[in-house]
């Protein structure tokens, strides 16, 4: 077998050897080289660890745009619960709550005048009304005022709803005190600010 043969043979074998990556690799520093215009050779160790820094390189630079994306998705949804948090606050509260706040202010009211002598003890709704308003930034509809009248009878002896001329739900209907029905504990549910 002649040299050159030998040689051929001997070159196949080493390619065969080489994985794909390795032959790339030297494909590139041939290019480098011939670019450059030297016939050096690149030291395979320094052009490796080069290809691996750009793999990581390129790693992380896919990853910093699923976090970009990721952190664009994020943003969006917090605005949108922002914007779902300030339309609550400012939209209609939910009728359970509005109840429960014409509930303490009807009663607040309707002691403090009873205990005063103001109006016998008792309030409408237009006073309820304007207090909530006024003082919670709420408006109070004439149902859910005259549901917390009914309410407060049921809960306390203090109480009594007066219905007014021209039926149940009309501005006359009112939440009346009775000063001497006044328990302790009503007078802390005032005082605490609760029912």
């Amino acid at each position: 077998m002649s040299s050159s043969a030998r040689d051929l043979e001997g070159a196949r074998h080493f390619q065969e050897q080489l994985d794909e990556d390795e032959v790339f690799q030297m494909a590139v520093t041939k290019l480098v080289n011939t670019m450059a215009g030297t016939n050096d050779d690149l030291d395979v160790g320094v052009l490796e660890a080069t290809w691996i820094a750009l793999d990581e390189f390129e790693a992380q630079a896919e990853r910093l745009e699923e976090l970009e994306a990721e952190n664009e998705e994020l943003r969006e949804r917090v605005s949108k619960l922002e914007g779902d948090v300030a339309q609550s606050k400012s939209s209609t509260t939910s009728s359970q709550t509005k109840v429960g706040l014409a509930m303490e202010v009807a009663m607040d009211e309707a002691v403090r005048r009873c205990s005063k002598g103001i109006r016998g003890g008792s309030v409408d709704y237009p006073a309820v009304r304007d207090i909530a308003d006024r003082e919670h930034g709420t408006d109070l509809n004439s149902g859910t005022v005259y549901d917390a009248f009914d309410r407060l009878a049921d809960d306390w002896a203090a109480f009594h709803v007066k219905e007014g001329q021209d039926g149940p739900n009309t501005d006359n209907k009112q939440l009346r005190c009775n000063k001497e029905a006044i328990s302790p504990a009503l007078e802390e549910a005032v005082s605490s600010g609760g029912n």
